[in-house]
This record gives structure tokens, sequence and C-alpha cells, in this order.
């Protein structure tokens, strides 16, 4: 039974960002079926970062003072994104209400993602034996698996299968969530008072951004390179089109890419034990810096599968060695600022790439949209390269 908090916990992580590839990975695949551009795509992917970000803080502090537990919360965000993904087999193609209902459905699934996080924290203070870094492999894994089936699906029974599989999986987090909401510390009146009462001892923002120059020019680095990764994520579907693929081909290199994070990030630990966080965040920009090379050269499919397989030395190594630096850079009283940086950085970078990447492709296309995200990989680079530093003492 020990294990049974963890295993349920790295489930609800497989399915979650299963569900993450149907909403975010397709939603060109859909939308473009659906009547919309690439700048409307782009569109309505940015104004889901825009509400993510707006609700968010209210969701975390609501969360902190609330006696209702995490996965309480989440079953009822699960019971809205359903509904909502429900509507998108009901509206007609290109209209308002499916251009809205889309930016819905994202903002639901996006705003979940820390409440998630945070449940494996407070499933640990309880006692439970947990391993985020093995669960967070499983949400890569989910990720991948659903990534190559979802582009099959597609191909064979048509494009309403990616808000339907979307269904199914949150029916199956339902269930997940009320076994773990059996597992989850009950929180008081009391429990919930002192979670909040700790955010306000931290420094204010101002006199943080002074003391940790540097950590903020990585954090934009961070941004620039975040920039390339979500741009190409959202329009790969234009990517392979434009060398002559199709949806069931997006499927399986965005199943490749995922599969490939998967040792790295159970491996982490191992990692970070002969190599500095710093180091591998140097080694992870030029990881980026390496794919959007290749994504630029890439003259054939097989071409964009190989560029694929450097998610292993980019994305997989920036995200456990980006936690663990701003947690070295940082004291304990200033933790939750230093952590807070990084979900702002991805999904500031997450905004601008909808919301310029379309543009750039109807407007320039596929090949210039590639080189503006090679230079926004190049300055992250630099500016990662140039400012990370060792573990302040």
């Amino acid at each position: 039974m020990k294990r049974a908090p963890r295993i349920s916990y790295a489930a609800l992580q497989f399915f979650y960002w299963a569900v993450n590839s149907a909403i975010y990975s397709f939603a060109s695949a859909f939308l473009l079926n659906r009547g919309f551009s690439s700048s409307m795509i782009g569109l309505i992917n940015g104004l889901g970062s825009v509400g993510s970000l707006l609700i968010d803080p209210l969701l975390a502090d609501y969360a902190d003072h609330s006696k209702t537990s995490l996965a309480r919360i989440l079953q009822f965000l699960t019971g809205c994104f359903i509904l909502a993904a429900g509507t998108l087999l009901v509206w007609k193609s290109g209209s308002i209400a499916l251009f809205l209902f889309y930016v819905l459905v994202n903002i639901l699934h996006t705003i979940m993602h820390p409440l998630i996080n945070e449940m494996n924290y407070r499933m640990e203070r309880a006692g439970n034996e947990m391993n985020f870094g093995i669960a967070r492999a499983m949400g890569s894994l989910g990720f991948s698996i659903m990534s190559a089936v979802l582009g099959v699906l597609v191909e064979k029974a048509g494009i309403g299968m990616i808000p339907v599989s979307s269904i199914v999986i949150s029916v199956i987090m339902l269930v997940l969530l009320a076994s773990l909401n059996t597992m989850m510390p009950k929180r008081t009146a009391d429990t919930a008072s002192e979670a909040g009462g700790q955010s306000g001892s931290v420094s204010d923002l101002l006199e943080f951004v002074k003391g940790h120059q540097q950590l903020i020019l990585v954090a934009l680095g961070g941004t620039f390179l975040m920039f390339s990764s979500h741009a190409c994520g959202s329009y790969l579907l234009q990517i392979i089109m434009h060398v002559g693929g199709n949806a069931k081909n997006m499927g399986m290199a965005l199943a490749l890419s995922a599969f490939t994070e998967i040792p790295v990030m159970m491996l982490f630990s191992r990692i970070q034990a002969k190599l500095s966080s710093s180091m591998i965040l140097r080694i992870s920009a030029l990881g980026y810096l390496l794919k959007q090379t290749l994504l630029l050269l890439a003259g054939s499919y097989g071409m964009i599968l190989f560029s694929q397989l450097f998610q292993m030395i980019s994305f997989a190594l920036y995200l456990p060695a980006i936690v663990a630096y701003a947690h070295e850079q940082t004291t304990a009283e200033e933790g939750v600022k230093g952590q807070a940086l990084m979900p702002l950085t991805s999904a500031g970078a997450g905004l601008l790439a909808n919301l310029s990447g379309g543009v750039l492709i109807d407007q320039l296309g596929v090949p210039a949209f590639l080189w503006a995200c090679l230079i926004t990989a190049v300055i992250g680079a630099v500016l990662v390269v140039r400012y990370t530093e060792t573990k302040r003492l």
C-alpha cells in the first residue's frame, strides 16, 4: 500500500499529459480542419495562455487558503473540461462559439498543471513516498503514446477523435482523483490559514529582482529557448506538411520527441550528481540550438524525426535543471519567487509563440518561421550560457 499513492499520482500525470497532447499539440490539426487559419489558431492558443496567467494566481491563492483538497478542486475543473470539450463536437466550423470554447478548453486544462504538481509535495509532506521525477516521466510517456495513437485515430476515424479521446481520458482522471482524494492529507482551517500566511514573509518583487539579476537574465534566456520550443510544438503540423507529411506523421514525431524525455527525466538525479545544474542548463541551451538548426535544414520527414531526438538534450534537461538551479540561487525565504519565475517565463513564451507563429507562417511561410525560431534560440542560448553561475554558498 505504500506504493499506492506514488503509482496513482504517476498515473494522473500520465493521463493529464495524454490530454495535453490531444488539446494542445493537435490543436492545429483540429482547428485547421474546422476552418481556422494558422493566425487564428495562434490567437486561440494565445488567449488560452492569457486566461491561465490571469486565473492561476487567484486559483493558487484559493487552493492555499481553502479546506477543499486539491483532488476535489481538480475534480471540479476536470468536470468543467469534459463539458467544454464535448461542445467542440457540436459547434459549427469557423464559428465564434467554437473559437471561444476552444480557448476555454485550453484554459481549463492549463490551470490544472500547478495544482497537479503541488499534489506531489502535499502527499509527500503527509508521509507518502513520492518521486516527482518518475511521475513526470510517466507524463512524457502518456504524451508520447497519445501522440502516436491519436495520429492514427485521426487518419482512420476522423478529426472528431481529438475531443472524444480527451473526454474519455478525462473521465479516467476523475476516477483517479477520487482515489487520490482519500490519500491526501486533511486540511483544517488552521492548516489552510498557516499555508496562506507563509507567503507574506517573502521580500517584495523589486527587492528580489535587484538581488537576483543574473537569475532573471537566465530566466529571460529560458523564455527565448521556450519560445522556440512552444512555437515548433504548436505548428509542428505545418512544418511537417511543408515537407509533404500529414497529421499521422505529426503524431509519430510528437511521440518520438516525448519518448526521448523519459529516460533523461528518470535519471536526472544521477546526472546532477556528476554535473552542476548550471552546466546542465548550458548543455540544454546548446541542445535547443542543435534541434532548431536541424529543423531549419530539414528537407524531409525523416530529417524532422531525427531532430526530435535532440529533445533529450534540450527540453528534457532544461525542465528539471532550471527548477534545481532556481532552488540553488535563492534562499528558503525566496524560494517561492524563484520557482514562480519558471512557469511565468514558459507561459509568456507560449503566449508570444502562439500569437506570432501563426502570423509568420501565414504571411512569410514555414522557412521564415523556422528562421525566427532559430534566432530566438540563439539569443536564449547566449543568455543562459553567459549568466548561469555556480551554486551560491
